[in-house]
């Protein structure tokens, strides 16, 4: 069964990279271009999976990792950052400090090692 993924991006160019490399990696793909997308797709879906950019054009994914986390104590976060300042660093509130980062630019290997590394975690 694939798993339940969702991608929130503002970059469009990211965000459909993602979507087709995780859709032929057997994830269920859903995809939001802004913060309030995402909301409305965490509190109307269940996901497994949160992928999203740590600044998106109207917010942070930081308060989209807050509100899975909410919702599915046990969902799997994955924050997208261009600052290396974060990268590989945890952050303030329980729920940042939750999520691994993932440093951009990346290449779909990356992405899906960390992503394979949720299900042995």
């Amino acid at each position: 069964m694939p798993r339940r993924i969702l991608i929130a991006d503002d970059d469009v160019s990211v965000l459909k990279l993602c979507e087709r490399c995780l859709a032929m990696n057997n994830y269920e793909v859903t995809s939001c271009a802004s913060l309030a997308e995402a909301a409305r797709k965490i509190n109307t879906g269940d996901f497994q999976i949160l992928l999203t950019d740590f600044s998106l054009g109207d917010g942070y994914g930081t308060e989209l990792i807050a509100l899975i986390k909410n919702k599915n104590p046990s969902a799997k976060t994955l924050l997208m950052t261009g600052d290396e300042i974060l990268a590989g660093t945890r952050g303030p509130g329980p729920y940042y400090a939750d999520a691994e980062t993932l440093i951009k630019p990346f290449n779909m290997d990356r992405l899906l090692a960390e992503l394979d590394g949720f299900d042995k975690a």
